[in-house]
């Protein structure tokens, strides 16, 4: 139980220092492209040093072979299908790049962002949540729906920082069958750097497209139908990691 207790306090102190640093840069969730400032104010800089310090306590105190190489997560063949529908995804939203985000020279600034989000989040959901609920007992099941639904959860924060309630409430919804995507990637890779790089891909395509700035894009057949597969795949990821859980 030490451990599961362990695992919440870190993520409870990694949500409010994000609340925290939302609150002291003053720039709203859906303002972040507006400008090279906002950019690093409201995103590089706040996640940046959330970043460093998971990182240092990761070498310090957990070891980058638990975290980054876990080989103790329960995973069939079939879950590959995962991580290869998301980067199709991925790759479909590059294609509405939104010229805004090359405006202000902020084209670095949104990749250093994305993969500060990337390793910073993973990190922390599939990196020492997962290696905590681990050494505490849990099953490769329990440990996926529990890190998926916070992962889900700590995007509520952005209906605090600008965002309206009806989106907020889908991102929470679509960032758990991330959660689940990306688990599954974890599992079958053994390997953290395989959430990591699709997390910084996955974030990077939806800031060029002005995904944060809530801007609407209108969907294709093709786009619902990648969507679709997307969900029902990591969905039955997670019914799949249930059954061989048992």
């Amino acid at each position: 139980m030490q451990y599961v207790i362990s695992g919440l306090a870190i993520f409870f102190v990694y949500a409010f220092s994000l609340v925290v640093f939302t609150k002291l840069s003053k720039i709203k969730y859906t303002q972040i492209l507006l400008s090279k400032k906002n950019l690093l104010h409201g995103l590089v800089y706040p996640i940046g040093t959330i970043c460093l310090v998971l990182l240092v306590f990761t070498i310090s105190l957990l070891g980058l072979q638990n975290i980054f190489f876990p080989n103790y997560l329960a995973f069939v063949n079939f879950l590959w299908l995962i991580p290869f529908l998301l980067v199709v995804l991925t790759l479909k939203q590059f294609v509405k790049i939104n010229k805004r985000a090359f405006q202000f020279g902020m084209q670095n600034i949104v990749i250093i962002g994305s993969l500060l989000v990337g390793i910073s989040e993973e990190l922390m959901f599939r990196g020492i949540l997962v290696y905590y609920f681990h050494i505490a007992g849990w099953s490769t099941i329990e440990i996926m729906v529990s890190t998926s639904l916070m992962f889900g959860l700590l995007h509520g924060i952005n209906y605090i920082n600008g965002q309206d309630r009806n989106t907020t409430l889908m991102q929470i919804f679509s960032s758990t069958i991330t959660g689940f995507a990306m688990f599954a990637s974890l599992a079958v890779s053994q390997t953290l750097l395989l959430p990591i790089m699709l997390h910084t891909l996955f974030d990077l395509s939806l800031l060029l497209q002005g995904g944060e700035l809530n801007h609407k894009v209108k969907l294709t057949k093709l786009d619902i139908i990648i969507n679709l597969s997307y969900y029902l795949a990591s969905v039955s990821s997670l019914i799949i990691i249930a059954i061989i859980s048992l």
